[in-house]
């Protein structure tokens, strides 16, 4: 018998005794999950695997802050949506379904035409000029806004409707996709990038991102 089987089997004798004495207990990995219930072997990975995701879903549907005045109900300025602290109504839900929707667009914004100003921004830089394009971009949903307050307004001209604040604002494309959607607390999960674009009336959009 070889040395090494001589060890392997000493060893076994070894395990069996120690079985018998109630000394050997099974040994189980620890595993720890994230907020989403995904497994981790160590605790800090999940915890900040937990914070990525957080930061990333407020990022994507606003960071909420509770407010003692505000002009509406909720409020959305991306990354952030404003909430009344004395929000008095029998099923908020809705409500603020609105508005995340509403900062889901404002990202959608944000991140297809911010890069290309920061781009240029730091060309600018470079050449030694001054980046005054770099203050637009925190309003840049509020232009896209206002375009499409301007469109509603020549609509509703068009079609001789009544022209008030609430109905120019109420027959924007944003407004449009939040009021539809408000219902739909799954909508955000299987929302298209730029799904607002089939509210707009433009006919090569008109079935996009839309179930």
């Amino acid at each position: 018998m070889s040395k090494s089987e001589s060890e392997a089997r000493r060893i076994r004798r070894r395990y069996k005794t120690l079985a018998r004495k109630g000394r050997v207990r099974e040994e189980k990995e620890q595993m720890y999950a994230d907020n989403k219930g995904q497994l981790y072997k160590y605790k800090f990975i999940a915890r900040i695997s937990s914070f990525y995701n957080i930061v990333v879903g407020c990022l994507h549907n606003g960071f909420p802050i509770a407010v003692p005045h505000l002009w509406y109900n909720a409020w959305a300025v991306w990354p952030f949506f404003f909430v009344r602290k004395n929000l008095d109504m029998k099923d908020p839900l809705p409500t603020l379904n609105h508005e995340r929707i509403h900062v889901r667009q404002q990202w959608d914004i944000m991140i297809t035409f911010a890069p290309w100003i920061l781009a240029l921004c730091i060309y600018m830089e470079i050449k030694g000029m001054a980046p005054y394009p770099l203050i637009v971009i925190p309003f840049l949903p509020t232009l896209f806004y206002g375009v499409a307050m301007v469109q509603s307004f020549i609509n509703l001209k068009r079609r001789g409707e009544e022209i008030t604040f609430n109905e120019v604002r109420a027959n924007t494309c944003f407004e449009r996709e939040s009021i539809s959607k408000s219902l739909n607390y799954d909508y955000l999960h299987t929302r298209k990038f730029w799904a607002v674009l089939a509210y707009t009336g433009i006919k090569l959009f008109r079935n996009y991102g839309i179930k």
